[in-house]
């Protein structure tokens, strides 16, 4: 006598297979925009520790808080803040596997990976945030100057922060619902593979 629960749970699998080979094809692809990411990331923060250290430089020549704040800035808070997302990047897996269990465990593994860089992501905007705070609180205390064009460049901080910061929640809860939609597929292979033992 056939297990008709069974059956249906193998035939919802099966009905499973188009959607895991579209996530297969999706990986394959995201493993190229990885390297691109690293390099990105690498390029910035190599050019980010170029004009932070510039910046002290100048700080340090000038006695100027502006360019030590800039300085600071970059060099203790954005610089590590690259190297943390370098370091997390390395952990995306490098290959997805062949088996349905693979494949979904290495889009678990990808999605967890991604949430780590976008609280990353989420934290340098924040301190992009307090960096335009601090910077007005300095030229209301008078240690700097108006002779920069402050309020335009602290609108474009704002304005880039802002923009990050939504693009990181937005892309955050769409990796939830990936991460949701694949947990919900390996519960249904584990499922079919513990009725069949």
């Amino acid at each position: 006598m056939r297990d008709e629960f069974l059956e249906n749970l193998r035939n919802d699998w099966t009905s499973q297979d188009v959607e895991l080979d579209a996530l297969r094809r999706r990986l394959a692809r995201a493993r190229w925009m990885d390297l691109g990411g690293i390099a990105f990331v690498a390029a910035c923060a190599l050019i980010g520790a170029g004009i932070g250290l510039w910046f002290a430089l100048l700080a340090w020549q000038r006695s100027d808080v502006l360019f030590a704040l800039s300085a600071f800035t970059l060099l203790v808070v954005a610089l590590p803040s690259a190297v943390a997302d370098l370091k997390t990047r390395r952990r995306m897996p490098d290959d997805c596997g062949e088996t349905p269990e693979a494949v979904l465990r290495a889009a678990l593994a990808r999605a967890r990976v991604t949430d780590t860089i976008l609280r990353i992501g989420s934290w340098n905007a924040m301190a992009l945030f307090v960096f335009v705070g601090v910077l007005w609180a300095c030229v209301f205390a008078g240690w700097i100057p108006h002779r920069y064009p402050l309020a335009f460049l602290s609108g474009v901080w704002i304005g880039a922060a802002a923009a990050a910061l939504a693009w990181c929640l937005w892309r955050s809860r769409r990796n939830q619902r990936e991460r949701a939609q694949c947990e919900r597929l390996l519960t249904q292979y584990e499922d079919v593979g513990r009725r069949e033992t």
